[in-house]
């Protein structure tokens, strides 16, 4: 396997892990993986989105991407508390939850003898927002369907 499989399949087991370990009742599915390139489309942002940056062998960005419907209802479960409007509490859990899923997968290379690392988390609050890479890349789409709505996890990797 390449290391863009390997970071793939990481982040599949990761998000299956900590969403049904942190969020209460929660189905997980996978959707179909889309795979472009950073010169052919930005990356979109949904709503909600915490986005970190790997660093070492692999280099690369990691959009963990929610409707905000989605992102209330998450953070509400995490929080024990009704969300119903965008907050500080809302963007904080959803950074924590992108910082468990990606600093999960990240290890799982770090075991397999690959050195990476991972930036603290940034937020962008928003739809309809546009991110573009300065760098050639790799970026696959992976959506993951819950009972609680859509979540999309975009990998965005610097082509060698």
């Amino acid at each position: 396997m390449g290391i863009k499989e390997d970071i793939t399949v990481a982040l599949y087991g990761s998000t299956k892990m900590v969403l049904k370990e942190y969020v209460d009742n929660i189905t997980v599915n996978f959707g179909e993986v889309t795979i472009a390139t950073s010169q052919t489309r930005p990356i979109i942002v949904k709503g909600c989105a915490s986005l970190i940056t790997l660093i070492g062998e692999l280099k690369g960005k990691v959009l963990v991407d929610l409707p905000l419907e989605t992102a209330l209802k998450i953070s509400s479960i995490m929080n024990d508390e009704e969300l119903t409007e965008f907050n500080d509490t809302v963007s904080m859990t959803i950074n924590e939850l992108a910082n468990m899923i990606v600093g999960n997968a990240i290890n799982k290379l770090v075991d397999a003898g690959i050195n990476v690392d991972i930036s603290i988390p940034s937020f962008i609050f928003g739809k309809e927002i546009a991110l573009y890479s300065s760098e050639a890349s790799d970026i696959l789409v992976v959506p993951v369907e819950t009972s609680y709505g859509n979540i999309f996890i975009t990998i965005s990797i610097a082509s060698k």
